[in-house]
């Protein structure tokens, strides 16, 4: 019989013991009974036989969560004051099935001739000397189009990307925008997706099809291989501020796991927050890239 302490996810309480014949590794997902209930957890690290009893580990699934993940829990609990129960109910963990689900997928964009402007391309060229930067763009100065080919560049270096809006910005043009350009290749994350729709997208995510997972503070922790670059979009949005347990600042976090992964951060902003903007180095972008008329449009954002 082997011992483990296991963090029951989402719950505020500290680990617990169990016991399991089969033998277990640091951040396998498992299933316990806990208050005669079935409850989901992470095992933290074996143990020696305690001196009280222990029920036994239900279930071992193909679900665990990686090294990475287990360091950013460990942070978030620490950080931000919350149990690692809390922090690890926040990610999305990585399947073990996924090994036999990768593949390479050729990037081969809609529209690939995406041409910047000279102040544009300097801009890009700015971000890319520095870990962490603050992109200061006037509203319709072109952020969104050095994104799109930063991400570009990752995906040439077989590289995947995070790009992180407010929910505000989560509407179906963008969507469109993003798969008009990168196929299957962008993936849009939010609550309102359909379970199926989170299904497909997951599927994607894990098989390595996804180059680009676009959305809210929540796609900061889904189960991504072979990240290259983490863009916060509207940095200084207070939607990035979690306001239930545990209460994390989704632009931080992504600071700290630009460190953690070792890849750039890009935070992008017409309005800035003065913290980002005294702390890294930043480049502006003034004027308007498209010349067009203003028009608005209302949409419902999804959280």
């Amino acid at each position: 019989m082997r011992y483990y302490n296991i963090s029951l996810l989402g719950s505020p309480l500290e680990s617990f013991t169990y016991q399991s014949t089969q033998t277990l590794s640091v951040g396998d997902k498992v299933k316990v009974e806990f208050h005669h209930r079935n409850k989901d957890g992470v095992v933290l690290s074996s143990c020696e036989k305690p001196e009280f009893k222990t029920s036994d580990i239900l279930e071992a699934s193909e679900f665990y969560y990686s090294e990475k993940q287990m360091q950013l829990a460990k942070f978030i609990s620490s950080y931000y004051i919350c149990s690692l129960g809390d922090a690890f109910s926040l990610m999305t963990p990585y399947s073990g099935a996924e090994t036999s689900l990768l593949h390479e997928t050729k990037f081969s964009a809609t529209h690939s001739a995406l041409e910047l402007s000279l102040k544009q391309e300097k801009a890009l060229n700015f971000l890319k000397q520095h870990k962490v930067s603050l992109l200061f763009g006037d509203t319709g100065s072109g952020k969104t189009e050095i994104y799109m080919k930063y991400f570009e560049e990752m995906i040439s270096k077989g590289k995947r990307s995070i790009f992180l809006m407010p929910e505000i910005s989560l509407t179906p043009q963008m969507g469109l925008r993003l798969e008009k350009h990168f196929g299957d290749g962008a993936v849009m994350w939010h609550s309102k997706l359909t379970p199926k729709q989170k299904k497909i997208a997951q599927e994607k995510i894990y098989s390595g099809e996804a180059k680009i997972i676009a959305g809210p503070r929540s796609a900061l922790f889904l189960p991504i291989r072979d990240l290259g670059l983490i863009v916060v979009d509207e940095e200084h949005d207070d939607s990035y501020k979690s306001s239930s347990r545990p209460r994390y600042n989704a632009r931080d976090l992504a600071i700290y796991m630009g460190k953690l992964h070792d890849v750039p951060v890009v935070l992008g902003s017409a309005t800035p927050s003065l913290t980002s903007y005294s702390k890294f180095p930043h480049v502006r972008l003034k004027g308007g890239f498209f010349n067009s008329n203003k028009e608005f449009i209302y949409e419902k954002s999804a959280e």
